[in-house]
C-alpha cells in the first residue's frame, strides 16, 4: 500500500460535529488493543478491533475515524473485498480524501477489478492534481501530496513520470532523513507499492485531541 507520509489521521477535514462519546470510548479500545500489542499483532487482535470499531460505527454512522481504523484493520488481514465496502462508506463522509480513493484502488486491484481499480486510480490522480495546482510548495503538505501523486502515477503505469518526481524529490531534498527515504522509494518496484503493509502507511487514528 502506498501513503508513507499520509493526511489520514484526525487532522485532516473532520468535521467540527459532536462525535457520542460512546463511540470514541470503543475506538480508543480498538485503538490499545492494536497500539498495545507489542508489535505482535496477528489476526485475533485485528478482528477484535474490527468487533469494537462496528460498535462504534452502529452508535455513531458519520463517525469517520472509526471507519478509516476498519479500513485499515480489513486491509492488514487482506480482506480487501470487506475493505472496499468501508473505504466507499468512509470516502461518503470525506468525499475529498484522495489517499482512501487510491487506496480503495489498490484493493480494488488485489480483487481483480482491473477497471474499478483504473477508476480510481484515475479519480485520485484528478484529485491530487487539483491539490497541488492550488497548493504553496512551502505548504507542510506540499511534499506528502506530491510523492502521493508520484507513487498513483507508478500504479497507473506511467512509471516513467512518477520516479521522475521522485527523484528530483531525493536530489533536492536538503533534511538527510527524507532524502534517504525518498532515494529508498525509488528502489521499489510497482508491485512494491501495491503491496505495501497498510501500517506503513496509514495513521490509527486516536481521535482524541479532534473528535468533535
Amino acid at each position: 500500500m502506498l501513503f508513507v507520509i499520509c493526511c489520514l489521521s484526525c487532522k485532516s477535514s473532520h468535521s467540527q460535529r459532536r462525535v457520542n462519546p460512546e463511540a470514541i470510548k470503543l475506538n480508543n479500545q480498538a485503538l490499545n488493543l492494536v497500539l498495545n500489542s507489542g508489535g505482535q499483532e496477528n489476526d485475533q487482535i485485528f478482528e477484535k478491533a474490527i468487533a469494537l470499531l462496528n460498535q462504534a460505527i452502529k452508535i455513531d454512522s458519520n463517525y469517520s475515524i472509526a471507519y478509516l481504523n476498519k479500513f485499515t484493520d480489513q486491509n492488514e488481514l487482506k480482506k480487501y473485498s470487506d475493505a472496499i465496502i468501508t473505504g466507499r462508506q468512509l470516502i461518503s463522509l470525506r468525499p475529498n480524501n484522495v489517499n482512501i480513493k487510491l487506496m480503495i484502488g489498490e484493493d480494488f486491484e488485489k480483487v481483480g477489478d482491473t477497471v474499478a481499480s483504473l477508476n480510481y486510480y484515475n479519480e485520485a490522480l484528478s484529485g491530487y492534481n487539483k491539490i497541488l495546482d492550488t497548493m504553496s510548495v512551502n505548504n507542510k503538505a506540499y511534499n506528502s501530496f506530491l510523492s502521493s501523486r508520484a507513487i498513483n502515477l507508478i500504479l497507473l503505469n506511467k512509471q516513467k513520470e512518477g520516479y521522475a518526481i521522485l527523484n528530483t524529490m531525493a536530489a533536492t531534498e536538503t533534511d538527510p532523513n527524507l532524502k534517504q527515504m525518498y532515494q529508498q522509494y525509488l528502489t521499489m518496484s510497482r508491485n512494491d507499492w501495491l503491496f505495501w503493509n497498510v501500517k506503513k502507511n496509514t495513521t490509527y487514528s486516536n481521535p482524541v485531541k479532534k473528535s468533535q
